[in-house]
């Protein structure tokens, strides 16, 4: 899993079904925390500092990676989950 990262955030791209590629950008703290080894990573910062991108980027790579893989991205009130991430 640590190479597959390690080539995801170099190329910042996924080839998933049918050839068809998914192209994911994060910024240079983000590639940071998805790239650790860590099992544990407290990722802070202010409203607007892309923290739910991140969450969403990672899903997105690691359920490409990992069949059957199911991950569930949970907020304290139901209109902050919208607003991230619907």
């Amino acid at each position: 899993m640590q190479n597959y990262q390690a080539r995801l955030c170099s190329s910042l791209s996924l080839l998933v079904e049918n050839d068809r590629e998914i192209r994911l950008s994060l910024h240079k703290k983000q590639r940071i925390a998805f790239n650790s080894i860590a099992t544990e990573i407290l990722y802070g910062g202010a409203a607007g500092s892309a923290k739910s991108h991140l969450m969403r980027v990672a899903a997105i790579a690691w359920c490409t990676a990992i069949d059957g893989l199911q991950i569930y991205l949970f907020q304290t009130r139901q209109e902050d989950l919208v607003k991230n991430h619907l």
